[in-house]
C-alpha cells in the first residue's frame, strides 16, 4: 500500500552541516528505497520561518502501518513531526523528472 510521509517542522537556526547530515541522510534512505521498488514522488518544499512549517512529502510503498512509521522514525530529525496517511488514490502525471540539489 502506498503511503505519504508529510514532514513538518522548523529549519530555522541549522547550521549548513546540520542541513547537509539530514539532507545527506534522506539521500541514502531514498536511494534504498528506489532500489527496493518503494520511493514514489518526493517533494521538499521551502521551508519559512514557522515552526510547523510543511517541510517535504514522500510517497513510499509500504507492507503496513507499522513499516510506514519506520521509515518515518529513519528520516526523522529534531523538531520534525510526521503525518503519516495511506493514499487511496494515485496519479502519477506526466511532468518529467527534474534534477534536485539532494
Amino acid at each position: 500500500m502506498l503511503y505519504s510521509l508529510l514532514i513538518y517542522g522548523s529549519v530555522a537556526g541549522w547550521t549548513e552541516e546540520q542541513q547537509a547530515a539530514v539532507l545527506d541522510r534522506h539521500a541514502a534512505l531514498r536511494e534504498r528505497l528506489a532500489r527496493e521498488g518503494r520511493l514514489g514522488p518526493v517533494m521538499r518544499f521551502e521551508a519559512g520561518k514557522a515552526d510547523d512549517d510543511l517541510l517535504g512529502l514522500y510517497v513510499v510503498d509500504c507492507g503496513n502501518d507499522d513499516e510506514a512509521a519506520s521509515i518515518a522514525r529513519a528520516l526523522h530529525f529534531e523538531g520534525a513531526s510526521f503525518d503519516i496517511r495511506p493514499v487511496t488514490a494515485y496519479l502519477a502525471g506526466n511532468l518529467p523528472p527534474t534534477k534536485t540539489a539532494r
